[in-house]
């Protein structure tokens, strides 16, 4: 019993912590997929470095379309860069929970934002030519 209690004692103090897991998956999409939409249906990876944080990655360029990642990384560093007029760049988001890397940023909310902006810009425009 005693033994029981000492073990259990320790790894109170000491913490057994378990790797943190997060969903992972590449891929350039063309169409729905699910590294995109469907992250249930994804692998997971535990990450083997304490410290590390999950992340959702989207790239896009209007050329070749969009590609979205999902993983673990030792520093992640948030970007929105992909939040911009021309709807192009870069948006990344960092989280510290297990399987936390649902959301794919920038995804759906990205193209009312360049539509709003689109709007507002052309609006700008026609009021400056009056």
């Amino acid at each position: 019993m005693k033994t029981a209690f000492a073990v259990l004692l320790f790894g109170a103090i000491f913490g057994c912590a378990a790797a943190l897991e997060c969903y992972s998956c590449s891929s350039t999409l063309t169409a729905k997929s699910d590294c995109r939409d469907w992250v249930a249906n994804l692998t997971t990876i535990s990450c083997t470095t304490a410290g590390s944080s999950c992340y959702s990655s989207m790239v896009k360029a209007t050329t070749w379309g969009v590609k979205v990642d999902r993983g673990c990384v030792d520093q992640c560093v948030p970007d929105d860069s992909c939040m911009n007029a021309f709807g192009s760049g870069t948006c990344r988001t960092c989280c510290k929970k297990d399987r936390c890397n649902i959301d794919t940023p920038g995804g759906a909310d990205m193209a009312g934002v360049s539509a709003a902006l689109l709007l507002v810009s052309s609006f700008l425009t026609v009021l400056g030519a009056l």
